[in-house]
């Protein structure tokens, strides 16, 4: 949140509350201080934070003659420039507006935030904040403690060091023994992406497959992996289906969909991309020409079209823009049209989906076009239900659906100028902001892969420059160094926090210690 910010009950503010029920509520946090009957201020090291006590009328005016039915919070502008600083006071507006059972309102973005209740956040696992042997330092955010604040953890195992490939992108865990690892190979449509399968406490490589592994989704059952295909003319277009046990390629020609990809829970189907069409004036000589779908020049190869007549009359991104395949029959049938695609994020040149993530009761879809929308598909009622504006200037990398599926996490790029943008936690059935945070601001980064925790209480952030944040429900956080260079890719395997990406080898850290 930025300079101002009013909590209150939005938008006819009709909570209204005495100031001794204001007093008692303030008074409880030693850390704030009671300057006069209407005014609180929140002072610690270089932050500060004045409190209003006011009361709006139906029209708009402030009466101070009664009670109190908003917070007005003011932040010198020169405040915010501080390390963490922008952190610490949404961490404090949040806990305001949640202990009156309130809104907070940003008065320079218009953003709203409808905080979550005090007893759904779990606080993190605590840390030491005395240096053992070998520990490394993590930094602390909270609106409680000193920015100087320091917490230390375990180190790091380093693993997976056989057979290392570059530009790590996927990780699953399969169990307690195994992980598959898929890589990109790289940016050219020459270079070889690949999976590697990797069993052990040292996660030493068992097998390899080559073709595709840029992202990977894996069905329930663990018997079967989508993964990304072979590139056409520099663009993920192609689609292979692999199996476990031994890892293989079950077709020798990709499937002519584009990721990103989802499995159907409890059926053999998954959701696909329909392949946009080829834009350029030309084919480029290092990758195979596109092909030509019904006049439709396609960014897919001809290999993959005539391999898989049954899927032809899917490939026409006039009209189907997403779809459920169903391998076994090889049959489809269309789950959103381009028409509904448009409609929510623009008809524009290049608009796709870049990110999809199904729910785990398989009702609602949610998708980004990585250009600042998220928007959510309810598949039973076969439209979209919202959709949310994450800032023109917001490139998102990732979205990460809680287990339990009530929260989404969004990251990328932003400036965080003037608001933070490069983080945003929403409430997944309704689009609305339950905080944002400034990553590039603080952290001078972005995201690029976003997990959460198994049992949800937070989410593991991974940025570009290999720190990795662990974020509560209620924004409060900390941070550490876990990889050297850009961390892609993020997974739980039982009490191990795995992660991987630029480096060419896996880091392994204790998610407790």
């Amino acid at each position: 949140m930025s300079q101002d910010a009013r909590i209150g009950s939005w938008p006819s503010y009709d909570n209204i509350r005495t100031l001794q029920q204001c007093e008692d509520i303030l008074g409880s946090l030693p850390i704030l201080q009671k300057t006069s009957a209407r005014q609180w201020l929140y002072e610690l090291g270089d932050r500060w934070m004045i409190i209003n006590l006011s009361y709006v009328n139906e029209a708009g005016d402030v009466d101070e003659g009664a009670g109190c039915n908003v917070l007005d919070t003011h932040v010198p502008w020169a405040n915010l420039r501080g390390d963490g600083a922008m952190w610490a006071y949404t961490q404090l507006r949040l806990h305001l507006a949640t202990a009156f059972g309130w809104s907070v309102l940003d008065l320079q973005s218009g953003d709203l935030y409808q905080p979550l209740p005090l007893e759904d956040v779990a606080q993190l696992y605590a840390l030491p904040d005395v240096a053992a042997k070998g520990a490394v330092p993590v930094r602390f955010f909270s609106w409680t403690e000193d920015r100087s604040a320091v917490r230390y953890r375990k180190k790091d195992r380093l693993i997976a060091k056989t057979e290392p490939r570059a530009s790590y992108s996927a990780l699953i865990a399969l169990d307690d023994e195994r992980v598959l690892q898929g890589y990109k190979g790289g940016s050219f449509v020459s270079d070889i992406p690949g999976i590697q399968l990797r069993v052990g406490d040292d996660l030493k490589c068992e097998e390899e497959l080559t073709g595709g592994g840029r992202s990977l989704a894996l069905r329930a059952d663990q018997k079967i992996l989508l993964s990304d295909g072979p590139l056409s003319q520099g663009y993920n277009a192609h689609l292979l289906i692999h199996s476990l046990s031994p890892l293989q390629t079950l077709s020798s020609v990709p499937l002519p969909l584009s990721p990103p990809f989802a499995w159907v829970p409890d059926t053999e189907c998954f959701l696909a991309v329909v392949p946009r069409k080829n834009t350029s004036e030309q084919d480029f000589g290092h990758s195979a020409p596109s092909a030509v779908v019904d006049g439709n020049r396609l960014l897919i190869s001809d290999d993959a079209v005539n391999a898989h007549p049954w899927l032809h009359k899917a490939l026409d991104p006039t009209t189907h823009h997403l779809i459920e395949v169903d391998p076994q029959s090889q049959s489809w049938r269309p789950v959103i049209a381009q028409q509904q695609f448009a409609e929510a994020f623009g008809s524009y040149e290049g608009s796709a989906i870049d990110e999809l993530i199904l729910s785990p009761d398989g009702r609602y879809l949610y998708v980004s076009n990585r250009y600042y929308q998220i928007a959510c598909f309810d598949l039973a009622e076969d439209r979209f239900i919202w959709s949310t504006d994450l800032h023109d200037n917001m490139r998102v990398y990732t979205v990460a659906l809680s287990p339990c599926g009530r929260y989404l996490a969004i990251g990328g790029l932003a400036e965080d100028r003037n608001c933070p943008e490069s983080f945003s936690l929403l409430h997944a059935r309704t689009g609305q902001f339950v905080y944002r945070l400034p990553i590039s601001g603080t952290f001078s980064s972005a995201i690029y892969s976003a997990t959460w925790h198994p049992t949800g209480t937070h989410v593991i952030l991974g940025l570009a420059n290999g720190t990795i944040i662990e974020l509560q429900l209620n924004a409060e956080a900390r941070s550490f160094k876990a990889l050297k260079g850009g961390i892609t890719a993020i997974c739980f395997q039982s009490e191990r926090l795995l992660v991987t990406g630029a480096e060419k080898v896996v880091r392994a850290w204790s998610s407790r210690e």
